[in-house]
């Protein structure tokens, strides 16, 4: 009986003592968030989205621009803020923050790229209201390109930054599991998304120079990615099973829009990518660039150059 009484008090210590540190944990990561800067010329507005509400940005004035950033967890519109400055002159700017990303709501559901394609066309529709040119960031590039097919009115240009090809691993629902669990899922959760994680995976997989990786970044990173106290588990759950990769061969043959598509020179299978595009598309632009995954970010210049030259053409 004792032994019995023993391993009870053991295990809610250690559930209580799993609380405390993700509730500190969360707690400390909101107080990280960026304070908003008075100064900006970007107007901040809320989209009342059906699943939830919807964080956007606007700037300039003219033709519209939708710029939709990567689903790396933790990031937000401010993936853009090399690229903002240029292409507001003649143009007014829409940026989105996607369900649960930047200052958008956290929501309990399972997210998925459909998921995305609905907000997507569903902002278009009713915040944009007319035919637009769409700038998209990695995964959400192969998404948008998606979203044309199920409302090909929505979309006048389309600009694919780093489109990824199917993933080469399939969706494993097991993986799903710890995060499943609030206690357990929070102690995962935030296990994976440390600053030091983070980190590793902007130098493997974002950007080809490290310089580009600061404090700054990975704070904003980390505090963005843990806002929600707990909410976020669900959409890195998502994001670490591969449901949002869906690849751009479904879409890109049927797209009849004008098309740009650019990459940066470090870009993984790159050749295999831009040969492969070629075949399914002839009438796509594509352009290489400095960099990684963000080529907007590495290479501003150019990429603002080359967008600006391909939107007005």
């Amino acid at each position: 009986m004792k032994i019995k009484t023993k391993l009870i008090a053991t295990t809610l210590t250690a559930i209580l003592s799993a609380i405390a540190i993700n509730r500190s944990i969360f707690k400390n990561a909101e107080k990280k968030l960026p304070k908003k800067n008075k100064e900006t010329s970007l107007s901040e507005h809320i989209y009342k989205w059906k699943f939830g509400k919807i964080s956007y940005k606007t700037i300039g004035k003219g033709d519209p621009i939708l710029l939709i950033h990567s689903l790396l967890p933790g990031t937000t519109d401010d993936e853009w803020k090399n690229n903002i400055t240029e292409l507001s002159k003649n143009n007014k700017l829409y940026l989105i923050n996607l369900l649960g990303y930047g200052n958008s709501e956290r929501v309990g559901i399972t997210y998925s790229a459909y998921l995305f394609v609905c907000l997507i066309n569903d902002f278009i529709t009713e915040v944009i209201k007319e035919p637009t040119t769409v700038i998209a960031s990695n995964t959400s590039a192969a998404i948008s390109a998606m979203s044309y097919i199920f409302n090909t009115s929505n979309f006048k240009k389309i600009c694919l930054v780093c489109p990824p090809l199917s993933p080469k691993r399939t969706i494993n629902s097991i993986k799903n599991y710890p995060l499943d669990f609030p206690i357990l899922g929070d102690l995962f959760f935030n296990y994976f998304n440390s600053k030091k994680h983070l980190k590793r995976y902007l130098e493997t997989n974002i950007y080809s120079d490290t310089s580009y990786i600061t404090e700054e970044k990975i704070n904003n990173l980390y505090a963005y990615s843990h806002k929600g106290f707990g909410n976020n588990r669900h959409l890195f759950s998502s994001f670490i099973t591969n449901k949002f990769d869906i690849g751009i061969e479904t879409s890109l043959p049927e797209t009849d829009v004008p098309i740009l598509i650019i990459y940066g020179n470090s870009f993984p299978d790159l050749n295999k990518n831009t040969e492969t595009i070629k075949t399914l598309n002839k009438n796509v632009e594509i352009e290489i660039l400095k960099g990684k995954t963000y080529p907007n970010e590495e290479d501003s210049k150019k990429f603002n150059e080359i967008f600006l030259k391909f939107l007005n053409n």
